[in-house]
């Protein structure tokens, strides 16, 4: 599912200051009754996290024949001719190495991608925009959402005076309807934080996590928290034959 994004201050439940349709939904002030998703493609947009795709994706592949390795890192490739490719992995649980011959090749792992390497695809890079840190929880919010609803939320909170370093705003993220979000806490604009300054212990998180949340009625249990780079990397073209 696919709701609008909210800007809201000073938590997720105030009245929201503005609202946007999600990337590629149509505009309901726009002269188009179709948004890029529902033009580009054939099926129904899903708005689904990685920790729940993934099972489904294995699950699938599994009960069809396909043998899946993990603990794998793919080392390097060679193509002996056009629809022949020899990968080099290694396998992290017995330290040995092998090599897999295929028809495709696909790697989704990001602009640090070997594959990308292998095939030496110029990256467009940015500057980066410093750390971000993302604070998974489990929190039951349907109810605060019932009339308000809404997959992101920007949060600004311009009353703190002195707020964590790391906890100026919030990108509050749905990853599950309604009960389990992820909080991208960011710093004050102009502020170059190191990895360290990003620390805080379990009670401060969540104190943040219920501030922006705006109701302590609400439990929330901290998940799983970390660090990441905000980094804009783009390639210039995405395959070469079959990769």
């Amino acid at each position: 599912m696919l709701e609008p994004c909210k800007f809201c201050s000073p938590s997720t439940i105030s009245s929201a200051e503005g609202r946007i349709e999600m990337s590629g939904r149509s505009d309901p002030c726009a002269n188009t009754s179709q948004g890029d998703y529902e033009v580009a493609s054939p099926c129904n947009h899903v708005d689904l996290p990685q920790t729940l795709l993934e099972p489904v994706l294995t699950k699938r592949a599994i009960h069809n024949g396909w043998k899946l390795r993990f603990d794998t890192k793919f080392l390097r490739m060679t193509r002996p001719s056009r629809d022949v490719i020899i990968s080099e992995v290694f396998d992290d649980v017995s330290k040995k190495t092998y090599k897999i011959q295929s028809r495709y090749l696909f790697g989704c792992d990001g602009a640090r991608s070997q594959v990308v390497r292998e095939l030496g695809i110029p990256l467009i890079k940015k500057p980066g925009q410093g750390l971000a840190l993302n604070v998974l929880v489990r929190a039951d919010m349907s109810r605060l959402l019932a009339h308000r609803t809404g997959n992101l939320h920007w949060v600004f909170r311009p009353e703190d005076m002195h707020p964590p370093p790391w906890g100026w705003a919030a990108v509050v993220r749905m990853v599950r309807v309604w009960d389990e979000w992820m909080f991208i806490f960011l710093p004050a604009p102009g502020a170059d934080l190191t990895a360290d300054a990003m620390e805080a212990s379990d009670e401060e998180y969540l104190a943040r996590v219920r501030e922006f949340i705006g109701d302590d009625s609400i439990s929330v249990e901290l998940l799983h928290v970390s660090k990441w780079w905000i980094n804009e990397v783009v390639a210039e073209y995405y395959s070469d034959g079959n990769v």
